[in-house]
Protein backbone atom coordinates (compact mmCIF):
# COMPACT_ATOMS: atom_id res chain seq x y z
CA UNK A 1 0.00 0.00 0.00
CA UNK A 2 1.31 3.50 -1.25
CA UNK A 3 0.90 6.07 1.44
CA UNK A 4 2.49 9.55 2.17
CA UNK A 5 2.59 11.92 5.50
CA UNK A 6 1.64 15.54 4.95
CA UNK A 7 4.71 18.03 4.79
CA UNK A 8 3.39 19.69 8.06
CA UNK A 9 2.44 16.31 9.68
CA UNK A 10 6.13 15.90 9.61
CA UNK A 11 7.58 18.95 10.20
CA UNK A 12 5.71 19.21 13.31
CA UNK A 13 6.19 15.19 13.84
CA UNK A 14 2.34 14.44 13.92
CA UNK A 15 1.38 10.91 13.12
CA UNK A 16 -0.84 11.17 10.08
CA UNK A 17 -1.10 9.91 6.62
CA UNK A 18 -3.30 9.74 3.34
CA UNK A 19 -2.54 6.15 1.30
CA UNK A 20 -3.24 6.03 -2.73
CA UNK A 21 -5.98 4.17 -3.18
CA UNK A 22 -6.80 0.55 -1.76
CA UNK A 23 -9.51 -2.22 -2.57
CA UNK A 24 -12.06 -1.49 0.06
CA UNK A 25 -12.36 -4.94 1.57
CA UNK A 26 -8.89 -4.02 2.82
CA UNK A 27 -10.22 -1.79 5.57
CA UNK A 28 -11.36 -4.95 7.47
CA UNK A 29 -7.95 -5.70 7.74
CA UNK A 30 -7.24 -2.48 10.18
CA UNK A 31 -10.29 -2.83 12.32
CA UNK A 32 -8.18 -4.01 15.74
CA UNK A 33 -5.69 -0.96 15.79
CA UNK A 34 -7.61 1.60 13.81
CA UNK A 35 -11.38 3.14 14.21
CA UNK A 36 -13.38 4.17 11.00
CA UNK A 37 -17.04 5.54 11.37
CA UNK A 38 -19.64 4.59 9.42
CA UNK A 39 -19.66 7.65 7.21
CA UNK A 40 -23.12 9.08 6.83
CA UNK A 41 -22.31 12.44 4.94
CA UNK A 42 -23.94 13.93 8.22
CA UNK A 43 -22.10 16.96 10.38
CA UNK A 44 -22.09 14.38 13.93
CA UNK A 45 -18.53 14.64 15.60
CA UNK A 46 -17.73 11.17 17.30
CA UNK A 47 -15.84 11.58 20.29
CA UNK A 48 -12.96 8.70 21.77
CA UNK A 49 -11.42 9.68 25.45
CA UNK A 50 -9.07 7.57 27.08
CA UNK A 51 -11.51 5.96 28.93
CA UNK A 52 -14.12 5.21 26.77
CA UNK A 53 -15.39 3.98 23.51
CA UNK A 54 -16.87 6.10 20.58
CA UNK A 55 -20.05 7.39 21.87
CA UNK A 56 -21.15 6.51 18.26
CA UNK A 57 -20.00 4.55 15.26
CA UNK A 58 -21.93 6.47 12.34
CA UNK A 59 -20.39 9.86 11.94
CA UNK A 60 -17.91 12.19 9.86
CA UNK A 61 -15.52 13.60 12.26
CA UNK A 62 -13.71 11.42 14.61
CA UNK A 63 -11.86 13.24 18.06
CA UNK A 64 -9.93 10.81 19.70
CA UNK A 65 -7.45 11.14 22.29
CA UNK A 66 -6.10 7.70 22.94
CA UNK A 67 -2.97 6.75 22.39
CA UNK A 68 -3.92 2.98 21.63
CA UNK A 69 -6.36 3.63 18.67
CA UNK A 70 -5.35 5.39 15.32
CA UNK A 71 -8.47 6.93 13.59
CA UNK A 72 -9.23 7.07 10.01
CA UNK A 73 -11.78 7.72 7.68
CA UNK A 74 -12.51 6.57 3.57
CA UNK A 75 -12.83 8.87 0.39
CA UNK A 76 -13.22 8.08 -3.11
CA UNK A 77 -13.58 12.11 -3.93
CA UNK A 78 -14.94 13.67 -0.96
CA UNK A 79 -12.10 15.82 1.34
CA UNK A 80 -9.81 14.09 3.71
CA UNK A 81 -8.94 16.36 6.81
CA UNK A 82 -6.99 15.70 9.58
CA UNK A 83 -6.12 17.95 12.82
CA UNK A 84 -2.80 17.37 15.11
CA UNK A 85 -2.37 19.79 18.03
CA UNK A 86 0.85 20.74 18.80
CA UNK A 87 0.56 20.64 22.61
CA UNK A 88 -2.54 18.76 23.44
CA UNK A 89 -2.72 15.07 23.16
CA UNK A 90 -6.17 15.26 20.81
CA UNK A 91 -6.27 14.28 16.77
CA UNK A 92 -9.39 14.41 14.87
CA UNK A 93 -10.14 13.04 11.43
CA UNK A 94 -13.26 14.51 8.79
CA UNK A 95 -14.88 13.38 5.86
CA UNK A 96 -16.18 16.15 3.96
CA UNK A 97 -18.19 15.62 0.93
CA UNK A 98 -20.16 18.24 -0.01
CA UNK A 99 -23.43 17.50 2.10
CA UNK A 100 -21.27 16.98 5.04
CA UNK A 101 -19.24 20.49 4.45
CA UNK A 102 -23.14 22.29 3.64
CA UNK A 103 -24.27 20.41 7.18
CA UNK A 104 -20.99 22.30 9.00
CA UNK A 105 -18.83 19.19 9.91
CA UNK A 106 -16.26 21.01 9.86
CA UNK A 107 -17.72 23.45 12.13
CA UNK A 108 -18.66 21.40 15.00
CA UNK A 109 -15.68 19.22 14.87
CA UNK A 110 -13.68 23.16 15.00
CA UNK A 111 -16.25 23.94 17.57
CA UNK A 112 -15.83 20.74 20.02
CA UNK A 113 -11.75 20.83 19.72
CA UNK A 114 -12.04 24.50 21.07
CA UNK A 115 -14.87 23.91 23.29
CA UNK A 116 -11.74 21.28 24.69
CA UNK A 117 -9.19 24.24 25.39
CA UNK A 118 -7.39 23.84 21.90
CA UNK A 119 -6.30 26.92 20.49
CA UNK A 120 -6.86 27.48 16.58
CA UNK A 121 -3.65 28.98 16.40
CA UNK A 122 -1.56 25.26 17.70
CA UNK A 123 -4.12 22.95 15.04
CA UNK A 124 -2.21 21.84 12.12
CA UNK A 125 -4.14 21.11 9.42
CA UNK A 126 -4.23 18.34 6.59
CA UNK A 127 -6.25 18.36 3.19
CA UNK A 128 -5.00 15.14 1.56
CA UNK A 129 -6.23 14.02 -2.61
CA UNK A 130 -9.96 14.70 -3.33
CA UNK A 131 -11.55 16.20 -6.67
CA UNK A 132 -10.65 19.36 -7.66
CA UNK A 133 -12.85 22.28 -7.98
CA UNK A 134 -11.77 22.52 -12.17
CA UNK A 135 -13.28 18.66 -12.12
CA UNK A 136 -16.24 18.68 -9.81
CA UNK A 137 -18.65 19.73 -12.36
CA UNK A 138 -22.42 19.70 -10.24
CA UNK A 139 -25.89 19.66 -11.56
CA UNK A 140 -28.81 21.67 -10.34
CA UNK A 141 -29.48 19.10 -7.78
CA UNK A 142 -26.42 20.22 -5.52
CA UNK A 143 -26.42 23.93 -6.58
CA UNK A 144 -30.35 24.24 -5.25
CA UNK A 145 -28.89 22.59 -1.89
CA UNK A 146 -26.76 25.34 -1.60
CA UNK A 147 -26.83 28.40 0.88
CA UNK A 148 -26.65 31.26 -0.96
CA UNK A 149 -23.63 32.47 0.02
CA UNK A 150 -21.82 29.59 -1.90
CA UNK A 151 -23.91 30.23 -5.30
CA UNK A 152 -21.82 32.21 -6.29
CA UNK A 153 -17.73 32.56 -7.13
CA UNK A 154 -15.32 31.54 -5.85
CA UNK A 155 -17.26 28.69 -4.81
CA UNK A 156 -19.78 28.00 -7.54
CA UNK A 157 -18.03 28.52 -10.90
CA UNK A 158 -19.46 28.67 -14.15
CA UNK A 159 -18.33 28.14 -17.34
CA UNK A 160 -20.24 28.14 -20.80
CA UNK A 161 -23.60 26.00 -19.47
CA UNK A 162 -21.54 24.11 -16.89
CA UNK A 163 -20.85 25.01 -13.21
CA UNK A 164 -17.93 23.54 -11.00
CA UNK A 165 -17.78 23.38 -7.86
CA UNK A 166 -14.68 24.18 -5.30
CA UNK A 167 -15.15 22.05 -2.51
CA UNK A 168 -11.40 22.75 -1.00
CA UNK A 169 -12.29 26.28 -0.48
CA UNK A 170 -15.03 26.29 1.51
CA UNK A 171 -13.20 23.86 4.02
CA UNK A 172 -10.31 26.70 3.76
CA UNK A 173 -12.84 29.39 4.45
CA UNK A 174 -14.09 27.81 7.59
CA UNK A 175 -10.61 27.31 9.04
CA UNK A 176 -9.41 30.72 8.32
CA UNK A 177 -12.49 32.29 10.08
CA UNK A 178 -12.01 29.68 13.18
CA UNK A 179 -8.00 31.46 13.08
CA UNK A 180 -6.33 28.66 12.06
CA UNK A 181 -3.04 29.73 10.16
CA UNK A 182 -2.24 29.29 7.08
CA UNK A 183 1.13 28.40 7.34
CA UNK A 184 -0.13 25.56 9.73
CA UNK A 185 -2.39 24.27 7.05
CA UNK A 186 -1.28 21.70 3.83
CA UNK A 187 -3.84 20.98 0.87
CA UNK A 188 -3.14 18.27 -1.74
CA UNK A 189 -3.18 19.38 -5.80
CA UNK A 190 -3.51 16.04 -6.59
CA UNK A 191 -7.37 15.46 -8.26
CA UNK A 192 -8.48 11.75 -7.56
CA UNK A 193 -11.04 12.47 -10.60
CA UNK A 194 -7.62 12.92 -12.95
CA UNK A 195 -5.48 10.57 -11.67
CA UNK A 196 -7.08 6.31 -12.44
CA UNK A 197 -3.73 4.67 -11.62
CA UNK A 198 -2.88 6.59 -8.31
CA UNK A 199 -6.58 7.27 -7.00
CA UNK A 200 -10.21 6.13 -6.86
CA UNK A 201 -13.13 8.44 -7.97
CA UNK A 202 -16.20 7.78 -7.80
CA UNK A 203 -17.66 10.26 -9.87
CA UNK A 204 -15.65 8.51 -12.25
CA UNK A 205 -15.95 4.85 -11.69
CA UNK A 206 -19.43 5.03 -10.50
CA UNK A 207 -18.90 2.42 -7.52
CA UNK A 208 -16.73 2.02 -4.47
CA UNK A 209 -14.57 -0.99 -4.90
CA UNK A 210 -11.74 1.15 -3.95
CA UNK A 211 -11.18 3.58 -1.53
CA UNK A 212 -8.56 6.24 -0.29
CA UNK A 213 -8.08 6.24 3.16
CA UNK A 214 -6.35 8.90 5.60
CA UNK A 215 -5.49 8.16 9.09
CA UNK A 216 -3.58 9.37 12.12
CA UNK A 217 -2.39 8.36 15.43
CA UNK A 218 -0.90 9.79 18.23
CA UNK A 219 1.68 7.25 18.09
CA UNK A 220 4.15 6.81 15.97
CA UNK A 221 4.27 3.38 15.36
CA UNK A 222 1.31 3.67 12.99
CA UNK A 223 3.69 3.80 9.80
CA UNK A 224 5.27 0.58 11.31
CA UNK A 225 2.27 -1.45 11.51
CA UNK A 226 1.16 -0.61 7.79
CA UNK A 227 4.81 -1.39 6.56
CA UNK A 228 4.31 -5.00 8.35
CA UNK A 229 0.90 -5.44 6.63
CA UNK A 230 1.94 -5.28 3.33
CA UNK A 231 -1.11 -4.36 1.20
Amino acid sequence: MNYFQPPNFKEHQLAGLFTEKIPKEKISIFKEKIFFPEQIHSSRVISITKAESPNFFKGDAVICEREDLAIGIQTADCLPILIGDLKRRLICAIHAGWRGTVKGILIEALDELLNRGLNPKDLVVAIGPHIQGSCYEVGQDLIDSLPTHLKKSPFLIQKGSKFFFNLALINLTILSQFKVPDTNIWVSQECTHCLPQKYHSYRREKNYLCTQIAIISLNYNIFQMLNELHL
